[in-house]
Parts: C-alpha cells; sequence; structure tokens
C-alpha cells in the first residue's frame, strides 16, 4: 500500500461523515433532511477514487523500463557506431549509402521513442499526482464536516473545522512543464506525493445548513480542480500525439528498390568495395546479373523444370 487514502478510507470517511451530518439534523429536531448531501456525497466518494494510484504507478513503471531500454543501450548503439565506421566504411554505391543511413536511422529512431516515452512518464506522473492529492482533499473535506457536526451537536469550541483542497490544475500543469529528463533515475513518484499546493477553507459553524452547505461547496470545488488537472494532461497528450504524427520516424520509410534481392531492380553494381574497381562489367557482375534474372523468370514461370518440380513432377528435372 502507498502513502495515499485507500478506496476502504474514503468510503468509510464518507459514511461517518453522513452518519455525523444525519445525527446533526436528528437531534436539532429538524424538519428538513440533508438528502442532497447524502446523494451527492456517494458520487463524491467516486470521483475521489476514480484514479487508482496503483495502477497508474505499475504502468509508470512498465514506461520507464521500456524508456530506459530503447535509449539507454550503450551497447547496442556501439555496435551500430562500430558497424558503419569499420564495417561499413569501405562500401560504395547507392545500396552501400542506404544501408549505412539505415543505422544512423536507428539510432535517430531509439532517441526519439525515448523522448515521447519520457512524455508519457510526465503525463502519468501528472496523472498520479492528481490521483493522491484529490483523496487526500476529500478526506479532508470529510474529517473537516464531521468535526462541524460535532460542534453544532454539543457546542464545543476548538475543533479543527478546516480542510484543505489541493489545486490540482496547477499541480499538473508543474508537472508537465518540467523538464522529463531526471524520470530516467526514478523516485520521482514519491517525490511527488507530498508536492500538492493546497488551499484552506473554513467550514461555517453557524448552524446545520451551513455545515452542509459549506461540504457540498467544497466538494464542487474539489470536482472543478480534478477537471482542470485531467484536462491539462489530455491536452499535453493530444500536443504530442500531433507532433509524433506530424514527424514520422524516418526509420519507417523503405530502402532503396536497389537493395532488396527480391525486387526486379536489384543490381550488384549498388555494392562495391572501396579500393576495388566497381564491377560493372566483367567478372562477377555479369554472373551475378545472369543468375539474377534467371531466378526472377525461374519465380513468375511455374511452367519451367523448378516451378514443375516443386509441383510433384519428380521427372521434371
Amino acid at each position: 500500500m502507498g502513502n495515499w487514502v485507500s478506496d476502504y478510507d474514503i468510503h468509510m470517511v464518507r459514511q461517518y461523515m453522513q452518519d455525523a451530518v444525519v445525527m446533526m439534523f436528528d437531534e436539532g429536531w429538524l424538519a428538513d433532511w440533508p438528502g442532497e448531501l447524502v446523494d451527492a456525497s456517494r458520487r463524491h466518494a467516486e470521483m475521489a477514487n476514480s484514479l487508482e494510484p496503483q495502477k497508474i504507478i505499475d504502468e509508470f513503471d512498465r514506461t520507464l523500463l521500456a524508456a530506459r531500454t530503447v535509449g539507454g543501450n550503450a551497447e547496442a548503439v556501439a555496435k551500430l557506431r562500430v558497424a558503419a565506421s569499420s564495417h561499413l566504411a569501405g562500401w560504395t554505391g547507392e545500396a552501400a549509402t542506404a544501408f549505412k543511413e539505415q543505422l544512423s536511422k536507428m539510432e535517430t529512431f531509439c532517441d526519439n521513442q525515448q523522448a515521447d516515452l519520457l512524455n508519457a512518464l510526465q503525463a502519468l506522473l501528472a496523472a498520479f499526482g492528481v490521483a493522491v492529492e484529490v483523496r487526500r482533499s476529500y478526506h479532508s473535506l470529510c474529517l473537516a464536516t464531521i468535526e462541524a457536526a460535532k460542534h453544532e451537536m454539543d457546542e464545543q469550541d476548538g475543533r479543527d473545522t478546516k480542510f484543505a483542497v489541493a489545486l490540482l490544475g496547477d499541480l499538473a500543469k508543474g508537472v508537465l512543464n518540467a523538464s522529463p529528463l531526471g524520470l530516467l533515475s526514478g523516485g520521482a513518484l514519491e517525490t511527488l506525493v507530498d508536492v500538492g499546493t493546497h488551499v484552506h477553507e473554513y467550514l461555517a459553524e453557524d448552524g446545520a445548513d451551513a455545515v452542509v452547505a459549506a461540504y457540498l461547496r467544497g466538494a464542487k470545488q474539489l470536482e472543478e480542480e480534478l477537471r482542470d488537472g485531467l484536462l491539462s494532461i489530455r491536452s499535453c497528450l493530444l500536443d504530442h500525439e500531433q507532433r509524433v504524427l506530424k514527424d514520422h520516424a524516418v526509420l519507417f520509410q523503405t530502402l532503396p528498390s536497389n537493395c532488396d534481392v527480391d525486387s526486379p531492380d536489384f543490381r550488384y553494381e549498388s555494392f562495391a568495395l572501396a579500393g576495388q574497381d566497381r564491377p560493372t562489367a566483367g567478372g562477377l557482375a555479369p554472373r551475378v546479373a545472369a543468375e539474377r534474372d534467371k531466378y526472377v523468370n525461374e519465380k513468375s514461370d511455374r511452367d519451367s523444370p523448378i516451378g514443375r518440380r516443386l509441383d510433384g513432377d519428380k521427372g521434371a528435372i
């Protein structure tokens, strides 16, 4: 269990709060029934529990692992660079150049993927902060309402009837506007638990109706803060989605057809080794070209010795 108010505690404090308010009305021999509070408080409790911190943590950990892997694999990056600088350094020709560019695109793609995942981590971190603080704020509101109801019943001074509502919109915006690079080191979720900015209000103590009105006013404020926080997170994710769709990853672009051995455009001349004559004529190039043409023709014509053999004619060859 993490450092936040649980679903059970939210439902129990709501029930205690409702019971205290009902008792306050009963002892005061009041004709009105606090039905608005009773009905609305159930919805308020569901609102407070609508985001589950543990599920957000689980998704944060999975995304963090992916971000560290895709952008921090030093061994894979080293192998790519060695391949480009050593093994492929002597290659020339259009196809060789395309393969070298593809290696560079792989490294760029991994960096971009990590940046995308860091943006997702920021959104999850903001959602976690909102989830924790909305629970804490509602719990505080219910406790203050209980104390205010007790005060009305026994008219004792000195009860703590103040409650704190977190400014969830400001919290989310603050997280989303910060640099995400520090998220890779971990520990961000634990740090955020105590980061909420609060505004303190005081429950009215001059009558049962005022106690109910103060609760409803505080719950409405909390609903508005939750909506503001979630809209900020949604807007950030949509903006990033548009940037990702606009900047389509170059890695997904296909290689030139002369690099594909299954393409009719494939030519041996597209690959050469520095320091040697490009094999455009004589030597191996004509033989490769002839074999390539034969392969293409045989593949397209099933009525050939190879095709008949593949079709089950054992006497074809």
